[in-house]
C-alpha cells in the first residue's frame, strides 16, 4: 500500500542529507521501516518513518528530535547500529520512539501504573501542540491520550486525573481500521482495583484537555 503524506513542512535541505537517510534505510529495512521525510517544526528537526509490515497495514511514525539535521541523523544511525548489535527485537520500544504505540504491545497485553497525567508540548511533523500525556511508573514511554481511552478511564476512575495516579491499567493493542488503513491502536482493556497511596499530583480535568479527533 502506498502512504499518503500528512500535512507537514519538509525541511528544504532534505536533498543534502538523502545519502545519510539511505544509510539509515538500509539499517531499518529488516524492521519494515523506511525513513520517509526529514521534517522541521520551528528549530526542531525530526524523521518521519513509514512502517509497512504487510501490504494492507501501513502507519507513519515520527522519531527523533534534535536542533540540527546532523545531530539528528548521527544519533539515529548510532542508536540503530547499537540496537542491531544488541539484537533488539522490538524497535518501537527503543528510545527512537518517545511515545507508546500499538506496535510496542503487539498481540500481547501490558499492565502499567499511572504516574502522572499532564499537558505537554508535543513536537511532530504537524508542529508543536499541547497534548494530554500519561506517564507510567514502570516505563519511560509516554502515552498520548485520545478521546476513546480518556472516556474509558474517566468512567472507571472519575474525570479528575489526580484520582488516576497510582492506579494500574491493562493495555492491549487490537487491530483497527482508521484513515483507510489497518493499524494497531493502544486501548485500555480494564482498570485494576484501587491501590492506596499518597497522591501528589495537580488536578487536570478531562473536559479541559485538548484532544484531537479519536486517533490510534
Amino acid at each position: 500500500m502506498e502512504p499518503t503524506p500528512h500535512a507537514y513542512e519538509v525541511a528544504d535541505i532534505q536533498d543534502d542529507y538523502q545519502e545519510r537517510m539511505n544509510r539509515i534505510n538500509e539499517l531499518v529495512a529488516p524492521y519494515h521501516l523506511r525513513a520517509d521525510r526529514l521534517w522541521v517544526a520551528g528549530d526542531i528537526y525530526g524523521l518521519q518513518f513509514w512502517y509497512e509490515p504487510i501490504e494492507t497495514y501501513g502507519k507513519y511514525f515520527c522519531a527523533g528530535r534534535a536542533a540540527s539535521p546532523d545531530l539528528l541523523l548521527d544519533a539515529m544511525e548510532q542508536t540503530i547500529r547499537t540496537l542491531m548489535e544488541a539484537d533488539a527485537m522490538n524497535i518501537f520500544s527503543t528510545d527512537l520512539f518517545e511515545y507508546m504505540t500499538g506496535e510496542m504491545i503487539g498481540d500481547k497485553s501490558v499492565t502499567l501504573t499511572i504516574s502522572e497525567v499532564e499537558l505537554q508540548d508535543v513536537t511532530s511533523n504537524r508542529g508543536t501542540e499541547s497534548k494530554p500525556i500519561v506517564t507510567f511508573v514502570e516505563r519511560d514511554k509516554k502515552w498520548v491520550l485520545n478521546k476513546t481511552n480518556a472516556r474509558f478511564l474517566a468512567e472507571a476512575m472519575g474525570p479528575e486525573t489526580t484520582e488516576w495516579h497510582g492506579r494500574q491499567i491493562k493495555l492491549i493493542a487490537p487491530m483497527i481500521s482508521a484513515f483507510g488503513k489497518n493499524m494497531r491502536a493502544v486501548r485500555v482493556e480494564r482498570v485494576l482495583p484501587v491501590k492506596k497511596g499518597k497522591n501528589n499530583g495537580k488536578p487536570v480535568a478531562i473536559e479541559e484537555l485538548p484532544f484531537d479527533e479519536d486517533t490510534a
